[in-house]
């Protein structure tokens, strides 16, 4: 689809830690959850969150109320149902990964250095993004928003070039962060990932399908693959689409 002037949002915030898998309190896997949307998604989600926060009283961050999860997943499907967004996870299982920058400890280029790995994903996770989607690439201005997890503005400042300076990814509009408390797209990013974690990292679920959200395993970055539980929802999902979606 190609909007002319409209301008495309990404939603970031990650699930775990770049932490090295042999450090205890380090999580076992990584992910980025990314939710794509223009104005018209934006405004949809702001609605419905907003109805959410009035009818449960809600005046915390959307991960306080894991009690109404439901409704919260059926916030994301009704996104995916109307095709006005996008929902993206991309992440690895640390125990599988073959990639740079996360086991081998010495003094390589490509050993451990955990803030090379966070920007590392976030760049395989974009490459994934674009290339599987690539209409995504006509829209004439595209905004990433993360949560605020980068330490301070320099390393903001090397993540921006970092990607854009890579001729498989648009030329970012903007690179910001914020901070989730003043930021329901991003919060909504991140029940996202507590919704992956809980149903496809944690199976605490067997049998039950997120359709609403696309799922990508990338243990080995020359074999991205989409999961097992995206690629039998994902016929049903595509049902979904109307003939306006971004997707």
């Amino acid at each position: 689809m190609r909007v002319e002037g409209e301008r495309l949002f990404l939603f970031i915030d990650e699930t775990g830690d770049p932490g090295h898998p042999d450090h205890e309190s380090a999580s076992r896997y990584y992910y980025l959850n990314i939710i794509v949307s223009g104005r018209e998604g934006v405004a949809q989600l702001t609605k419905h969150l907003s109805a959410f926060r009035y009818f449960n009283n809600a005046t915390k961050e959307l991960k306080r109320y894991s009690k109404q999860s439901e409704q919260l997943k059926d916030i994301f499907q009704d996104l995916q149902d109307t095709g006005v967004a996008g929902l993206f996870s991309f992440g690895l299982d640390k125990s599988e990964y073959v990639g740079p920058y996360l086991k081998r400890i010495k003094k390589g280029v490509s050993d451990y250095d955990a803030k090379k790995f966070r920007n590392y994903v976030v760049r395989m996770s974009l490459e994934c993004l674009f290339s599987c989607h690539p209409n995504l690439k006509t829209f004439s201005e595209i905004e990433i928003i993360f949560d605020r997890y980068l330490e301070n503005e320099n390393e903001q400042v090397n993540l921006t070039e970092y990607l854009r300076g890579n001729h498989r990814l648009p030329n970012f509009f903007h690179v910001l962060q914020v901070d989730s408390e003043y930021c329901d797209p991003v919060q909504a990013a991140d029940y996202l990932g507590r919704i992956v974690k809980e149903y496809h990292i944690d199976g605490k679920h067997p049998g039950v399908d997120i359709p609403f959200v696309k799922i990508y395993e990338i243990n080995n970055p020359d074999e991205i693959k989409k999961s097992a539980r995206t690629l039998l929802s994902e016929h049903q999902a595509l049902n979904y689409l109307y003939p306006y979606s971004i997707l």
